[in-house]
Formats: C-alpha cells, structure tokens, sequence
C-alpha cells in the first residue's frame, strides 16, 4: 500500500514505485551525465473497501497465494478459511470491521461481496501461477452421503474446485490444479 487512510489502503495514489539512476561517466572532453528512469507496478496491492481489485491487478485465487501476499504487506495476522458469499471473494483483510476477526482471511466463495471496510488482496496477472500441476492424492471431500470424494471428481467444475477438503484447510482448487487451473 503506498498510502493509509482511515484505517485502510487508500489507492487514489497510484500503485507504482520509481527507480532513477544516475550515472556520471568520465570523457575526454569532460563528464557526462545519464539519467534514466523506470516505472514498475507495485505487485501486491491492498484495495478499498469492496470486492474489486484496481486496474492491472486481480483477486487471489489460492490459499498459498493468500499467505504469501501476506508477507508482502507486512501482515502477519492470519484469521482464517470460509466460504461466505458475504464477505470479498479470494483473499481480504479486516481491521476493526464491524463482524470480522482482524486480519487475512482467505474466502472461497465466488465472487463474494463487498462488506463494510473489508479490503480485498490484490496482485498482478501471474504473480501467484502455480508450479506444481499434480493432484495431491490423499485429498479427499466427503459428501453428506459419506460418500468420499477425490481430485478426480472435480472434473473442471468451478462449484467443485471450491470444495474445502476433509482436513478443513485445502481447497480442491490448490490439491487438484489439473481439474481446476486452467494453467495446467
């Protein structure tokens, strides 16, 4: 966040850092200078309060892509795992948000919704591509019917790539990345 505002990331600043290097080279005929300059997005970014993500940048889509931000925010404070519709989909942070335990939480559901001054997690096209497209085998969703569930079932289905696993934590979306990432 480049700039705080009431508690939260005020983005009418844009989200960019400046580089400029000088350079002083020595020549026959006396001393040039050169001076060049670059512009780079900032890559993770904490929006205002919404469920949107500025321009040039998107919501985080995994868990892992979640905690990582984290560390680029300098937040430290992880709250949690939900699937509710009510609050920013993907990844969000809340401080002294009315309902909501301060910190990051990472929601499933898609696309969520704007709720008060939760502030979605936002990174550029990419950042978060996974490396790994093998299914993790010993997940595993059990159904109301007890009927157990694994990556093979997920099948290309959005609904089922948001099915949070037996262990409560991992989202088919992250143990089956050959079902649910289109970058497989």
């Amino acid at each position: 966040c480049i700039r705080w505002l009431s508690n939260a990331c005020d983005l009418s600043v844009a989200p960019i850092t400046t580089t400029t290097t000088t350079t002083m080279v020595a020549t026959t005929s006396g001393t040039a200078t050169t001076t060049a300059s670059t512009t780079a997005t900032q890559e993770v970014v904490m929006a205002l309060a919404g469920n949107t993500c500025p321009n040039g940048h998107v919501k985080l889509t995994t868990l892992a892509g979640c905690k990582s931000s984290m560390n680029e925010l300098s937040l430290s404070n992880f709250a949690g795992i939900e699937n509710e519709k009510s609050w920013p989909g993907g990844c969000y942070h809340c401080n002294n948000v009315p309902g909501c335990t301060n910190g990051v939480w990472f929601n499933s559901a898609t696309p969520g919704a704007s709720n008060g001054g939760a502030t979605p997690i936002c990174v550029v096209p990419g950042w978060e591509t996974p490396v790994n497209c093998v299914n993790d085998s010993n997940w595993q969703w059990t159904n109301k019917s007890g009927k157990i569930k694994k990556c093979g079932w997920v099948a290309w289905r959005e609904s089922r790539c948001n099915k949070i696993g037996d262990d409560g934590i991992t989202l088919a979306r992250e143990a089956c990345p050959e079902a649910c990432n289109v970058a497989c």
